[in-house]
């Protein structure tokens, strides 16, 4: 556009220059002014500034009396004409020409075909060759249009649809022809989506199903494995039980364990073991057995005599016989039994009193008490030791079947597999005698020598005389006999637990 600018004011100064010089020619044959001098058109300054700034001027905008003197103010004819821009073929339209310049211009820059203008409506189109227009050719189907759209003087058929709902039981919905907004929905449906109809545990399009409903395949319980009156789903199939609920039932008389039948109880129902002799009287006094005390006193040991000695006459039993010990035989049996540890025994039972003894004499050990020697001690010794309480006192039995302590050490099991019995001490008077036997014929010592082998004649009990303090009671087995001695004096041992 600048080009066709140029050549236009290059050609207006040219037409203004021919006019200026035929006026002069023309009007040279009078030299007289018709008026006086006024300021009209533009001056030379005012053309060069619109033909290099394109920035127009006032007619007559200047003075014809000189305020200096003449100077170099104004732009020369070569100036203006150097100024006037070329004329380019390519800035004049074609099929026109300026100035004698023949254009080459044609619309450029388009993209449009004509499918894609609307019908009857012109344009520059694409590969423009000319200047002469192209019309559209674009047809619009209002069925392919929302009804509330207009495009090349067409409005749309297609109405706004609702929301629908799909066939019952189809997941599948189909979508009718029609324009749908972002905020309507398809939506699935089926009668049978309940609860009571979904697998428990399981949520199907947001429904839980039923605790009720659950997979019964893997039952494997028969009606005689259900309660009577009871029902119950196996492998989908319902079965009603006929197990009755059977009561309490009792053990047969003297039996711990008792046969349960086959049924069902209830958390309500027992089973009672039973036995009649479970009284009172039959069991050991102050023991409870099932919730039963004893009231039952074991009698003291029997002496295992039974000879007869005196006259025979009838006795407040009823019976004929001397009325003596030897006859009546009363109290306990004597039982005794080893207790065993590395095939040697340690130690004797008494299964009447329940008391646990010493096998052998304080010094003697083994099955036989033939090792070691016997350690005779004081009850109390001058300075006041008491050697035989202390004896009894520190010793313990060991795992492995020794016995670790003295009078003066406490036993350490440490090295022989740890402690088993460490509760020993002195036997009061009547503990010690229940080892004396009294069977004609025993010979001394007077106690069972099977259990208690090497005992010897005299052993320390831990009473006191009570008549006098500096004596204790000890038992002599060789005689037999109970005596009291001095406690200085040095007597045998045997501890019991």
């Amino acid at each position: 556009m600048q080009a066709i600018f140029k050549n236009i004011i290059y050609s207006i100064l040219v037409v203004l220059i021919s006019t200026v010089l035929t006026v002069t020619i023309v009007k040279a044959g009078s030299l007289s002014p018709l008026a006086l001098p006024q300021a009209t058109g533009y001056t030379l300054q005012d053309i060069y500034t619109r033909l290099t700034t394109n920035a127009t001027a006032t007619s007559g905008n200047f003075s014809l009396n000189p305020t200096s003197q003449p100077s170099s103010s104004q732009y020369t004819l070569e100036d203006v004409y150097t100024s006037i821009p070329s004329i380019i073929p390519s800035t004049v339209k074609l099929q026109t020409s300026y100035l004698g310049v023949a254009g080459t211009l044609v619309p450029s820059g388009g993209t449009a075909i004509t499918t894609d203008v609307c019908s009857t409506k012109t344009f520059f189109g694409a590969s423009q060759s000319d200047w002469n227009t192209k019309t559209g050719a674009l047809t619009i189907d209002a069925s392919k249009m929302l009804s509330t759209a207009t495009y090349c003087g067409v409005t749309g058929s297609i109405t706004s649809s609702d929301s629908i709902t799909g066939s019952n039981g189809t997941l599948a919905i189909t979508i009718p022809d029609g324009y749908y907004s972002g905020s309507k929905t398809a939506t699935a449906s089926d009668t049978n989506l309940l609860s009571g109809n979904i697998k428990s545990g399981i949520n199907i399009f947001g429904v839980d199903g039923n605790s009720n409903v659950v997979d019964t395949s893997s039952g494997s319980a028969a009606s005689t494995d259900i309660l009577t009156g009871k029902k119950a789903w196996v492998d989908g199939v319902e079965l009603t039980g006929n197990i009755a609920s059977n009561n309490s039932i009792t053990g047969s008389n003297g039996t711990l364990a008792i046969t349960i039948p086959d049924g069902y109880y209830s958390g309500s129902k027992t089973a009672t073991a039973s036995d009649t002799n479970l009284i009172a009287a039959n069991i050991k006094k102050s023991t409870s057995i099932f919730g039963v005390t004893g009231l039952y006193v074991t009698p003291p040991p029997a002496t295992d005599q039974t000879d007869i000695y005196g006259t025979s006459r009838t006795c407040s039993d009823g019976g004929t016989g001397t009325c003596e010990d030897g006859y009546y035989k009363s109290g306990s049996a004597l039982s005794y039994s080893d207790v065993t540890i590395n095939s040697i025994k340690v130690a004797v039972i008494d299964a009447n009193t329940g008391l646990m003894w010493n096998k052998c004499t304080a010094g003697l050990s083994g099955s036989t008490c033939t090792t070691g020697a016997v350690t005779s001690l004081a009850w109390k010794t001058a300075g006041g030791v008491t050697e035989a309480i202390d004896y009894c006192e520190n010793i313990k039995l060991c795992n492995d079947g020794t016995y670790q302590g003295d009078k003066t050490t406490e036993g350490d099991c440490t090295g022989h597999d740890g402690n088993l019995y460490i509760d020993w001490r002195l036997p009061n008077l009547r503990e010690l005698f229940t080892l004396v036997v009294l069977t004609t014929g025993q010979g001394a010592p007077y106690i069972n020598k099977t259990y208690f082998p090497a005992t010897g004649n005299a052993y320390w009990s831990s009473t006191t005389h009570p008549a006098g303090p500096a004596g204790a009671f000890d038992v002599y087995f060789n005689s037999p006999s109970i005596s009291d001695n001095g406690k200085t004096s040095g007597y045998n041992v045997r501890c019991v637990r």
